[in-house]
């Protein structure tokens, strides 16, 4: 491990967005966060430390592909420290709470920032969401991933018990002796 890269553990606190710029109230461009509590980090005597009671941290591709997160989810991770209590540059980040397989969600920046918008009621007003082009991405991305999931489990089914995949792709049957058909 490069010495500038610790090994992280934290507690999943939630989500949120930032304003980072674009045009405020018309077409704002925003930066979805994970709110990250009791930052510990690994010591070179293999104890954890307290590093930082609260962090916001980018929610980008490596922290999405660990599916829906719960609050109190355990997360650990190698970043570089910052003197400020942040850190950057995540990697390997992996969920350490057991149960179930999460939920997938959008690895895309603005399906994320419409994932956001809608887990947290973001931007929600009068029955309208104010930016409805974020959730209407994150509701795209939605719709696709329910159509192939149904498009998969109908594939599947369509193969016998005696079919293996490989040999359904070259017109085979896993049960007959080569020759025949």
């Amino acid at each position: 491990m490069n010495k500038n890269r610790v090994r992280l553990r934290c507690t999943y606190h939630g989500c949120e967005l930032k304003q980072t710029g674009g045009i405020p109230y018309l077409a704002p461009y925003f930066d979805p966060l994970l709110q990250l509590l009791n930052i510990e980090v690994l010591d070179s005597s293999n104890h954890w430390k307290l590093f930082s009671k609260h962090a916001l941290v980018h929610y980008g591709k490596q922290f999405a592909r660990l599916g829906k997160l719960k609050r109190n989810d355990v997360i650990e991770l190698t970043a570089q420290l910052r003197k400020d209590g942040s850190f950057v540059y995540p990697a390997h980040v992996r969920l350490l709470t057991n149960g179930p397989r999460r939920e997938k969600i959008p690895e895309s920046r603005t399906e994320l920032i419409g994932y956001v918008m809608t887990q947290n009621g973001l931007y929600h007003l009068g029955g309208k969401y104010e930016y409805p082009h974020y959730v209407n991405q994150y509701e795209n991305w939605l719709n696709k991933k329910d159509s192939t999931a149904d498009q998969s489990k109908a594939e599947s089914s369509s193969i016998t018990p005696n079919q293996s995949y490989c040999h359904h792709h070259y017109g085979t049957h896993g049960n007959e002796k080569k020759g025949e058909k």
